[in-house]
């Protein structure tokens, strides 16, 4: 964090400016101290469509509204028109999860499908809305991950309420390589919960492997890459991922709540198998069989061939078929 300029500066009487956390995008977002309550808050320069839709947003999973207003006062001291909302949410302690990623290196498959099931829970409650609201940015950056495990969507800046009636969005938003094709034109359709259950998609890869989605993700094939992700997760969850950022809506988990039940039945069998066990698939188990199979046959042969070889050598006394007799025997 920066420190802003005219570091103290106070906004509607009330709230006392600290630290400039970002510049830029959608709008300034700022760290400052509620001189009422005491608290630390987050104040954002934000379009009004935001402070209108998080008010009406209660959840312990979404940063909570507090207060907006129009301001005519910019922050160096000028005069500026109203159009700008200042939005005023709760201070979210802990960090994104970007920031934990490339502190701490990626998490484990476990910990992703306990991520993964609570941002859906999230994403029932936003698309259960009438109308739903499609969030629209999940990305680990607008994601926090607070002491005590529990997470949070901090930022709403391009969430929207679907409209039934439209074929497409209006304006194209979204961050390249969690934002699903539908979000810059790739379908003839607009954003709607599948392009949410996409980018969850994207975030449990990131979460598994430490890599960002590449920007030239658009094409006939999954955009994910299948080699890494092979080797970091069980073939049931990389196939769950593989079903969340498929390009076309339709082949796609078509609801948050299909989506969780399916994370919860692979959080069973891991529970099951233990913790750093992941599932085989069939063909290696095949594989598992085959020497016991072999070994078996062998034994056969070697049973057959004893008993011929015994009457034989008591028949004729020659030589070879008692060296023979002996080798069977060990």
């Amino acid at each position: 964090m920066t420190e802003i300029p005219h570091n103290g500066r106070i906004l509607e009487g009330r709230y006392q400016l600290v630290r400039q956390l970002k510049k830029g995008g959608m709008g300034d977002v700022y760290t400052a101290k509620d001189r009422f309550t005491r608290d630390f808050v987050i104040v954002k320069k934000t379009r009004a469509e935001e402070a209108r839709l998080l008010s009406r947003l209660k959840h312990p999973g979404i940063v909570k509204y507090l207060d907006s207003f129009s301001c005519l006062e910019d922050i160096s001291g000028g005069k500026q028109p109203g159009t700008d909302i200042w939005l005023v949410e709760e201070y979210v302690p802990g960090e994104t999860l970007s920031a934990y990623v490339k502190r701490n290196g990626p998490f484990d498959e476990a910990a992703v499908i306990e991520i993964g099931i609570k941002l859906c829970e999230i994403l029932i409650f936003l698309h259960g809305r009438k109308p739903p609201v499609i969030y629209r940015d999940l990305k680990p950056d607008n994601i926090m991950l607070q002491p005590d495990g529990s997470i949070k969507l901090i930022d709403f800046g391009i969430a929207r309420e679907y409209v039934k009636w439209e074929d497409r969005d209006t304006n194209f938003f979204g961050t390249k390589g969690y934002a699903a094709p539908e979000q810059y034109g790739g379908c003839m359709s607009q954003s709607d919960a599948r392009s949410d259950i996409y980018g969850l998609g994207m975030v449990m890869y990131y979460l598994l492997t430490g890599d960002e989605p590449e920007d030239h993700i658009f094409s006939s094939e999954n955009a994910l890459d299948r080699n890494t992700l092979r080797n970091a997760v069980s073939p049931d969850f990389q196939r769950l991922l593989l079903k969340c950022t498929e390009e076309e809506p339709l082949k796609r988990f078509q609801s948050a709540e299909v989506l969780a039940y399916e994370l919860k039945n692979i959080k069973k069998q891991i529970i099951f198998a233990g913790p750093h066990v992941a599932q085989k698939s069939s063909r290696d188990k095949r594989e598992e069989r085959m020497p016991e199979t072999k070994y078996k046959n062998k034994q056969g042969l070697k049973s057959v061939l004893l008993v011929i070889l015994t009457i034989s050598a008591c028949s004729t006394g020659i030589l070879l078929e008692f060296i023979l007799l002996y080798w069977l025997l060990t």
